[in-house]
């Protein structure tokens, strides 16, 4: 479980930048 942590956190900045750019 603390694998997916890293990539979460990835995940929710891709996110972030997405809506920010929309």
């Amino acid at each position: 479980m603390q694998i997916i942590l890293p990539y979460l956190l990835l995940y929710h900045m891709a996110c972030s930048l997405y809506h920010t750019l929309l």
